[in-house]
């Protein structure tokens, strides 16, 4: 599933870096978070703006004397790199996070995985079999992009399935642009 995260997604910081550092490179980046590694490279935990907002900025804590380290998370759930996709979604899914870390063996950060991965990539599946697929195939008439949303949309309603919000705002998109606008 190498396919579906870029490489270059994964930015990372060191758990001594300061919270003011690590706004910055979001920002600079425009990115929602930060892989946190020690001296060797390995990944100890990770930062997300989310993280900043409410573990700090809420807290009224100094950005400038504050660590990453006060407001990470420690407990960083991981995939190994040429995982599948299930090995990566499941942590998304029964930990209700949106990104994991791609590891190499030595524990490194190597790619980020993220749920907008995963949507572009349905997204772009769904487009494809809309429109590639013949209808004059043995299995009959295909069933049209409208009807193939309101299943995908069941389907996540019913199986809670990464973010829902995030994901109900991908097939409208997808919507808008495969049914023809009408005045």
């Amino acid at each position: 599933m190498k396919h579906l995260h870029n490489d270059s997604d994964v930015v990372c910081i060191s758990s001594d870096a300061t919270l003011r550092d690590a706004a910055t490179i979001l920002r600079e980046r425009g990115i929602g978070c930060l892989v946190v590694t020690d001296a060797e490279g390995r990944a100890t935990g990770i930062v997300t703006d989310r993280d900043i907002c409410l573990r700090a900025v809420a807290w009224e804590r100094d950005p400038d004397r504050t660590r990453v380290s006060a407001v990470m998370t420690a407990d960083l759930r991981g995939a190994p790199a040429g995982s599948s996709h299930a090995e990566w979604a499941e942590p998304m899914r029964r930990l209700g996070v949106r990104r994991v870390p791609l590891l190499d063996d030595a524990q490194r950060p190597v790619g980020l995985a993220s749920s907008d991965d995963w949507l572009r990539w349905i997204a772009a599946r769904l487009v494809d079999v809309s429109t590639t697929a013949d209808p004059a195939q043995r299995h009959g008439q295909l069933r049209s992009p409208k009807v193939l949303l309101d299943e995908l949309e069941r389907h996540v309603d019913e199986r809670q399935l990464l973010d829902r919000d995030e994901l109900f705002v991908a097939i409208a998109r997808l919507r808008e642009s495969v049914e023809p606008r009408t005045p």
